[in-house]
This record gives structure tokens, C-alpha cells and sequence, in this order.
């Protein structure tokens, strides 16, 4: 459509919104691509200057581009032309896709705190007339998950999503909805258990390869129902396997409208089923399961903590299933009660069919011959202060270091990537960072099995991508503190039978530098093999099944 209409080169209003409309839709990746969507609304503002859609399009891009600068100024903007609170929710959540700094993130946390704080005291002085103007869009719904990146205390990440769950309840009560069970028959270990499963990532995403195990072996009791309840927004190979291994699939994609009606459809059909226990596999990740979650759809509701690994702040759930890393005391981290478990991991070679890799590999970049090979394959999103830091004096004390990253499509990111380098990278030392650009998932396992060792990012660490990197063998620095999504490699290390791993485990910055240089000097591969899952996803399984019973 693009290129039909890119020729016209029309004047008319709606040729040029319809324009911009589909550069948004395929998701800007490129600058030329950005250059070009902000021509055609700066268009389109020029012909209808008070038209607030064309601002909150030009906004959003910003803010999907990481300007986010741009985008609250924007808001700001937009906000004194027709003030509304969603415009205003935008304003206090929306924070950097990555800070500069230690300050700036700190910075960020407590501005972001005093916004949501005084949003909510505006609301509740304001006249009950005003307040029943509001008119609700899952659009207007921003979850600010990028902030937690550079949390590095349990309790902050805690507070903000609790803030965060108050905001929305208070300004959008249809939220607030709370099934009747009062009509349902008693059951015993007899009867058969309706369990759900909410995401909209029932697909190649690291959160559908999370839980897809956990489906796949329910289906192997006779007393257990799964149901999928989904959008799903994208659905490919896998998205069927997990539909050809469920009992029953609730399918609410057939709609472009997802209002407050929208939603009442969605809450009725799931209170039909009549669920026992629902879990949702990566809250805090998805606009459409957070705004389901602050409804009480069934009488136990969970979240899955290793899909998105921060506590959800909500208070219709009711337990985080936590993978065991000695951290399952430290209640007073989580708004829900903790349910440890033994983890049990994803083996990407038992789902190649499924991934829809391409077969031909070549790496278009690599390390120079003779050169020591680092590798950190984590997001940008994900780079921290400290971080490079570490890449600072790993380059110092090896003269032989190269370190490939690898990029995301995003027009500002990199310039914020760029000034850390910049400001934490002695400057004789920056060319021997290499970035590449991201790729297919066959030729980055390539990447991971050819280089010495892989750092693992600070405070946010790969899960999904760690299984991906020790199955070929090649070891990860990992560091873990009191997050629980700095732990998730160090988990995994945990059921390692090479006990060389006890080495890729450090505690502060110069212990992972040194611990980086010797082992990468070493070229030692890990005897890794994943243990068996059975008996973790029996006592998961059995653990839920446990709380149905005491619930009846």
C-alpha cells in the first residue's frame, strides 16, 4: 500500500494520515523510515493543526523510536490543546528505553513516582462529571516495564507496580471486575480442574517457549483442562502446537475496537469457563493481559514469575510462581504470596521446527583473527552504567578483546548506546566494539558457539537466551544480586553438571572482569546438558493442583 500511494504525492489530508497510518503499523525500523512517517504527520498537522490524533501519532513514534524526550513534549503539547487524563498517564509513566546513567536512572524513578502520586490525587479532587467523560481505550494503557531495567532494589520495582496498578484502577474503574462464584458446584480430587493460561505470546517469544512445557505436560492428566486465553496478535508454527495441545482455545483477536464493551465480552466469555486457576505467563509485558489481570476471573490467579520477572503490583493476583534461587524468603519483595518451585527449562532443539530459522548461515561480521572472542547477545534496553563499565576495563586488561553486541532496529537507541560508550569506553579502545545487526535465531546461536565467553548484561540477564548460549557449550559471566531477573542464568547454573560453572558466578564488578579475561583466555567449553523436566513440571502441576483442593 505504501508504494501505491507514496507516488501520488497528494496534498490531501487522509492519502497523507493513511500514509503515516501504515509506516506505524509495519513499525519503523529504519531512520529513512522514521524521516518519512514524521514528514507525512508534520503534513497532516500543517492541513488540520488542531487534530490530536496526528499529535499522538507523531508522539507515539518518538516514543517508540526511545525519543522520549521528544514524545513527553509532544504529550505536553497535545495536553494543553484538549486535556485527558490518558494523555496525562502517558506523560507520568512515559520514562527513557534506557538511562545514561546511575543518576539519571534514579532521576527517573522518583519523577516518574511524583507524577503518578499527584496524577492520582488530581483525579480524586476533580468534579464526578469530569470523571464520567473519561472514555476507555486499550490504547490509552502504557505499562512502563523499561523502567524496572535499571531498578536494582526489589522493593522499588514492588512500589512502582503497585503505583502503577493504583493509577489505572483509579482512573479507568471498569478495570475492577470481580466474577460470581457464589453458583459453583464443590469439587474434590476427583474432579476435573480448569486451568487458563493468559498471554498474548503463544508464539516463538521467549515467554511462549517458557511455558509451553508446562501445557504440553498438563495435557498428560486426566484430571486437568487447559484453556489458552489470548488476542493473539501474531500467531505462527508454535502458536498451533500450543492449540493442538490444549483443551479449549478463547480467541479474541476479531476486533479492531478494544474498548470498555470489548473487554466486558472477553471477562464474560472467561467467566463462563469457569475457570479454577489462572495463569498468566509474562504480566507486566502486554497492555491486553494487564488491564485482564485487574479483574477477578477465577478464585486463584497467579503469574508466572520467570516469563516477566518482576512482582506485578496487582492485587487480583494472588501467587508468583518463583523459580528456586534463594530468594523465596524474601516475601515482603512481592505483592503475591510465593510459590517456589524447581524450575524446568526450555531445550530449543526439541522446537527447531517450530522457530522457522533459515538454513543458510553466514556471519557478515566477526571477530578479527586472533582476537579473544566477547559476546553479549542481551537487548540494549538491558545496558546499564556498570555494565560498560565492566566492557571498559575488560578491553583495558585484554589487549586482544573484541566485543560484539548485537543491535535492535530502533533509530534512538543507539544514540543514547553511543554517548555510554562514549563517556565509560577509554576512546582507543571503542573500536574494538562491534555491532551487529539482528539476525536470524540459527546464525546468532553461530555467534554464541564461535565465541570464548558471553557477559551477561548487570541487572536484567538473559533467560531463553542463556539456555540458547550454554547449549552450545560456550560459558557466561553472570552476576547476580537481589533481582530476581539478574538471577535467572545463575538459576540455571544451579542444575550444571560441569562444576567449572562455580567460576562463572562473581559478586562485584572487578571479580566478573577478572573471572571474563581468564576464562575467555581459556577457551573452555561446558559439558552442559539440560536435566530432565519431568519431575519440575510434575511438582509445578501438582503444587496448583494442591491450592485447587484446599480452595474447595
Amino acid at each position: 500500500a505504501i508504494e501505491v500511494l507514496e507516488p501520488i504525492n497528494s496534498k490531501d489530508f487522509f492519502t497523507l494520515f493513511n500514509l503515516s497510518t501504515l509506516y506505524l503499523k509495519k513499525k519503523v525500523e529504519t531512520k529513512r523510515d522514521y524521516e518519512k512517517c514524521k514528514f507525512y504527520l508534520n503534513k497532516c498537522i500543517e492541513l488540520e493543526s488542531d487534530n490530536d490524533e496526528c499529535y499522538s501519532n507523531l508522539a507515539f513514534l518518538e516514543q517508540q523510536q526511545g525519543n522520549y524526550k521528544k514524545a513527553i513534549e509532544i504529550y505536553k503539547m497535545i495536553n494543553k490543546i484538549n486535556p485527558s487524563y490518558f494523555v496525562s498517564i502517558k506523560i507520568a509513566l512515559l520514562t527513557p528505553l534506557l538511562c545514561y546513567s546511575n543518576e539519571e536512572a534514579e532521576h527517573i524513578f522518583k519523577k516518574s513516582i511524583q507524577q503518578i502520586t499527584e496524577l492520582i490525587e488530581i483525579y480524586n479532587s476533580a468534579e464526578e462529571e469530569e470523571k464520567s467523560k473519561i472514555n476507555f481505550q486499550l490504547s490509552d494503557i502504557y505499562i512502563n516495564s523499561y523502567i524496572h531495567y535499571s531498578i536494582t532494589e526489589p522493593n522499588k520495582s514492588k512500589y512502582y507496580n503497585r503505583l502503577q496498578s493504583k493509577l489505572y484502577r483509579t482512573i479507568y474503574p471498569n478495570m475492577i471486575y470481580k466474577a460470581d462464584f457464589s453458583n459453583r458446584k464443590k469439587k474434590d480430587k476427583n474432579s476435573i480442574y480448569k486451568i487458563g493460561f493468559v498471554s498474548n505470546h503463544f508464539y516463538n517469544h521467549s515467554a511462549g517457549k517458557l511455558i509451553i512445557d508446562l501445557v504440553l505436560h498438563m495435557k498428560k492428566f486426566s484430571n486437568i483442562e487447559t484453556v489458552l486465553i489470548s488476542s493473539f496478535q501474531k500467531k505462527d508454527k508454535m502458536t498451533q502446537f500450543f492449540i493442538d495441545n490444549a483443551s479449549k482455545i478463547l480467541d479474541f483477536s476479531n476486533t479492531v475496537n478494544y474498548n470498555c464493551e470489548y473487554f466486558d465480552n472477553v471477562r464474560k466469555k472467561v467467566e463462563q469457563e469457569e475457570l479454577d486457576v489462572i495463569i498468566y505467563t509474562d504480566l507486566g509485558a502486554d497492555n491486553w493481559t494487564y488491564f485482564l489481570a485487574h479483574s477477578r476471573l477465577s478464585p486463584i490467579q497467579m503469574v508466572y514469575g520467570w516469563g516477566h520477572p518482576v512482582t506485578s503490583g496487582i492485587n487480583t493476583i494472588d501467587y508468583f510462581i518463583l523459580p528456586e534461587c534463594r530468594l523465596e524468603e524474601k516475601n515482603e519483595w512481592y505483592s503475591e504470596k510465593i510459590i517456589p518451585i524447581q524450575p524446568w527449562f526450555y531445550d530449543y532443539t526439541k522446537w527447531l521446527d517450530y522457530t522457522d530459522d533459515s538454513k543458510d548461515i553466514v556471519l557478515e561480521k566477526k571477530w578479527s583473527n586472533g582476537a579473544t572472542k566477547y559476546l553479549c547477545p542481551q537487548s540494549p534496553f538491558k545496558y546499564t552504567q556498570q555494565f560498560f563499565e565492566i566492557i571498559d576495563e575488560i578491553l583495558k586488561q585484554d589487549e586482544k578483546a573484541e566485543i560484539i553486541f548485537v543491535k535492535i532496529k530502533s533509530v534512538f537507541i543507539y544514540d543514547i548506546v553511543d554517548k555510554m560508550i562514549k563517556k565509560y569506553v577509554n576512546y582507543y579502545n571503542i573500536k574494538r566494539i562491534i555491532f551487529i545487526e539482528k539476525m536470524e535465531h540459527n546464525i546468532l546461536l553461530q555467534y554464541m558457539k564461535e565465541a570464548d565467553v558471553v557477559l551477561d548484561t548487570c541487572n536484567w540477564v538473559g533467560g531463553i537466551t542463556s539456555l540458547e548460549v550454554l547449549s552450545t557449550g560456550t560459558p557466561i559471566i553472570t552476576m547476580p544480586t537481589e533481582q530476581l531477573a539478574s538471577r535467572l542464568t545463575y538459576i540455571i547454573y544451579q542444575y550444571c553438571q560441569d562444576k567449572f560453572v562455580k567460576n562463572l558466578i562473581v559478586s562485584n564488578k572487578y571479580d566478573y572482569v577478572n573471572k571474563a579475561i581468564i576464562v575467555a583466555g581459556l577457551k573452555r567449553k561446558l559439558n552442559f546438558n539440560l536435566p530432565d523436566n519431568i519431575n519440575s513440571l510434575t511438582n509445578c502441576t501438582n503444587k496448583i493442583l494442591d491450592l485447587c483442593f484446599e480452595k474447595n
